[in-house]
């Protein structure tokens, strides 16, 4: 009994290292599972994972140009999310419409990822193009801080400009 209360110690310093520690080192590799992950969501239509994905403080700068008009907007978790939302149902209905139109692809590039000293957050800068067929709908470029926590990647902001076509 002794030599189990003697481990009991150990076995807490080592959950508390893998927790505080181990479970939030990021590294290239978790970046790029990330974006992967991502990618599989946008084609499941998995408007959840994206919410899921976020922390709980999260922020976005977006910046869009259509034309020659520019929008500037800032939002927080519940409203990316909300339109993030919006997004996949209008693209289950281009889906279930079953009238020809094809759906949007979308592919992402890493242009660029940079761990911190410490590994528990990493910048990146990604370029995301969004086509039908042969036509460009947009490009997106975000610069993005992610960071890890038990494990699981999520993002915690993120600035983009997008050029939407008309």
């Amino acid at each position: 009994m002794k030599r189990l209360l003697m481990l009991v110690p150990l076995l807490l310093a080592g959950l508390a290292f893998w927790y505080f520690e181990l479970a939030r080192r990021i590294d290239e590799a978790a970046v790029r599972d990330y974006y992967n992950e991502q990618m599989q969501a946008y084609y499941r239509f998995d408007g959840d994972w994206f919410c899921s994905s976020m922390t709980d403080d999260y922020e976005v700068v977006e910046i869009t140009y259509t034309g020659k008009q520019r929008k500037d907007e800032r939002l927080n978790k519940a409203e990316s999310c909300k339109r993030t939302r919006e997004t996949v149902a209008e693209l289950v209905e281009i889906r279930d419409a079953k009238i020809g139109l094809p759906l949007p692809s979308w592919t992402i590039e890493v242009k660029n990822i940079e761990v911190s000293d410490d590994r528990h957050s990493a910048t990146v800068q990604a370029e995301g193009r969004m086509t039908v067929g042969a036509r460009d709908l947009g490009v997106t470029k975000w610069t993005e801080r992610l960071i890890r926590r038990n494990g699981r990647v999520f993002s915690e902001r993120s600035n983009s400009t997008a050029w939407v076509e008309e």
